[in-house]
């Protein structure tokens, strides 16, 4: 084979390794960026900053965290993300410092962290990491279990009093809460803002109910209590993380502590601690004074945040209808039907309202017609009663005389039957009218014969001077 092929070979084939491996970086780095961190400003873990710190942007710290399997996040500089910043890379979370989660002033002083304040330092965790609810973080759901008992969950009882309960006593269903079995959401809190502007608070959801954890000065108990805009219970409701019986200079490195913490209560200058109590499990607070300096007794007061308790939601328990093409077919079918039928309501209610407004209609002629017959019957008895205002010599003589004493006789009747009774039309007496209207038919009889008299007279005056006259002629 010729030497120039051969090298042409071998020069082909160095090529397609150099781009296969770059092609196999470059999709490994692609995948490295995909994978997301949840961010914890103002934030340290000190046991892992050892050792001397590496440099780079963040995209760069992260890309070097990503190709380590053992890395789980970085601390890094409160630096731009595009400068260059030192950083360490972090294994696990043990020790987590932040400004809800502090060592105190005389902790500070011992170099614990390495001469570093949490003030200057961000950590960056991968989303899957475990643990990472040591590193506080304000609205995120987490539960509480005690040192001494890895197996149990502090939660709220029927009474809304914290104790302590083994797993085997919650359920994540609320059907399932008998026989003193406790719903697993009594023991989910929110570690949120102090409620006086410092350290913390704990609230927690029960029956749709928001309650904040709190301690009152009656009792030594940590109880649950709605929501009060007053400052005595936002002073009950405030407490404070401390890291103190667990950052110990001396033992750090082997400290199987360093993922516990303690909670306090400051009143009037006094430290207060959670408590366990061994007989109830009941949680409770304690003097400082009254811890002594022994790991027995410290274990008392100390706690470690983990994950949230699962539990299922009631609404998410609802199990409704599966839907199949069929259901969906009929819901067609059913809407086709419901469409035509809407439409055939509207018709018919058009129809109604053209009725109404006919008889409407109906109803307004009729009420003009009847408000017509009464002005007519207004002006007939305004006519009428003009007519009873002329003289009486005329309706006297306008009036029958047999028809006049039919109605008088009809109303007074026999003479028997009228005995003691005064009868009177328009406050007259029925006798008096009756002999005034004979005086009135004389009257008008005498007239009428003195009338008959005249003309008689003048016409035989007449017929007796045409006699004479006839007979002078003759």
């Amino acid at each position: 084979m010729n030497d120039k092929i051969r090298y042409s070979i071998y020069l082909i084939l160095l090529m397609l390794l150099v781009f296969v491996v770059d092609k196999y970086f470059q999709t490994k780095e692609n995948f490295a960026n995909h994978i997301k961190y949840n961010t914890y400003e103002d934030t340290i873990v000190p046991g892992q900053m050892k050792g001397e710190a590496l440099k780079g942007t963040l995209d760069q710290a992260k890309n070097i965290c990503n190709q380590d399997d053992n890395c789980i996040g970085i601390v890094r500089e409160n630096k731009e993300s595009d400068r260059i910043a030192e950083y360490y890379k972090l294994e696990k979370v043990d020790l987590c410092i932040n400004k809800y989660n502090k060592l105190s002033e005389k902790e500070k002083s011992t170099n614990l962290i390495f001469g570093n304040t949490w003030q200057n330092y961000t950590t960056h965790l991968k989303e899957n990491a475990d643990n990472q609810q040591r590193c506080i973080q304000l609205d995120v759901p987490i539960s509480l279990k005690h040192l001494k008992y890895p197996f149990d969950r502090v939660i709220a009882d029927s009474e809304l009093i914290l104790r302590s309960k083994s797993e085997e006593e919650i359920v994540e269903n609320k059907k399932d809460t008998v026989d003193g079995k406790l719903f697993a959401m009594n023991g989910v809190f929110h570690i949120v803002k102090g409620l006086t502007g410092e350290g913390i608070s704990f609230k927690i959801m029960i029956d749709n109910q928001t309650y904040y954890l709190v301690n009152t000065k009656d009792s030594d108990e940590i109880t649950l209590k709605m929501m009060s805009e007053n400052s005595e219970f936002k002073r009950n409701a405030t407490f404070h993380l401390d890291l103190g019986y667990v950052a110990k200079v001396e033992d750090l490195a082997k400290n199987d502590k360093t993922q516990y913490t303690s909670i306090k209560k400051i009143e009037n200058d006094r430290h207060y601690y959670w408590k366990i109590n061994d007989v109830n499990k009941k949680i409770i607070l304690i003097n400082k004074e009254d811890i002594k300096d022994d790991p027995d007794s410290e274990n008392m007061v100390l706690f470690e945040i983990v994950k949230a308790l699962e539990y299922v939601d009631v609404e998410d328990d609802v199990e409704g209808p599966v839907e199949t093409e069929e259901v969906k077919e009929e819901e067609e079918i059913n809407l086709e039907e419901m469409e035509a039928k809407k439409k055939e309501l509207e018709k018919l209610e058009v129809n109604i309202r053209e009725l109404q407004h006919d008889q409407n209609l109906k109803l307004m002629d009729v009420m003009v017609n009847v408000n017509k017959f009464k002005l007519m019957d207004l002006s007939l008895s305004d006519y009428l009663s003009k007519c009873t205002k002329n003289s009486s010599d005329n309706n006297i003589n306008t009036i029958d005389k047999n028809y006049v004493n039919s109605l008088l006789n009809n109303f007074t009747g026999n003479k028997s039957n009228n005995k003691g009774v005064n009868l009177t039309i328009n406050g007259k007496n029925i006798n008096t009218i009756k002999k005034n209207l004979g005086n009135v038919n004389n009257t008008s009889n005498n007239n009428n014969a003195n009338n008959n008299g005249n003309n008689n007279g003048n016409n035989n005056a007449n017929n007796n001077g045409n006699n004479n006259a006839i007979t002078n002629a003759n």
